[in-house]
């Protein structure tokens, strides 16, 4: 099941090769859904935030401190934000209730890269997407 990944993969490969960052994106933001899939039978939020979480653990770091991390929860709300509704900042109510600390994500294409000022956390698009291809090429050997 997990051979299935490999096309969404090159999808987004060559969106980001071709610069279509939007499209780049928005596959990129699937792909933990998908994984958690293939691990599980659950649904629904909780096995997205898991996958995020035991893949990237708090690797994708923008400080020094213990909790100056990307969170399972904060991009399972980006996920959201963006398929949902195409906008990059998160819903408060949501935010709250999964204790969010990052309120807006921008992304640029820029040398900016998991640069936090304030509640808002800047990624690079291209890096973001690429280092996703990578976390899931890492865990498609486990399958």
């Amino acid at each position: 099941m997990a051979a299935q990944l490999q096309p969404l993969l090159d999808s987004v490969k060559a969106a980001v090769k071709d610069g279509n960052w939007l499209a780049a994106l928005a596959l990129t933001l699937t792909l933990p859904d998908i994984c958690a899939r293939i691990e599980t039978d659950q649904r629904g939020k909780k096995r997205y935030i898991k996958w995020w979480n035991d893949n990237f653990g708090q690797s994708y770091a923008y400080g020094t401190g213990p909790g100056d991390h990307v969170t399972g929860e904060e991009i399972y709300l980006l996920r959201c934000a963006y398929l949902h509704e195409g906008v990059d900042d998160l819903d408060p109510i949501e935010r709250q209730k999964l204790k969010a600390v990052i309120e807006e994500f921008k992304f640029a294409i820029s040398d900016d890269h998991l640069k936090k000022q304030g509640p808002i956390l800047t990624l690079n698009v291209k890096t973001f997407c690429l280092d996703m291809c990578s976390k899931v090429e890492e865990w498609k050997k486990t399958f």
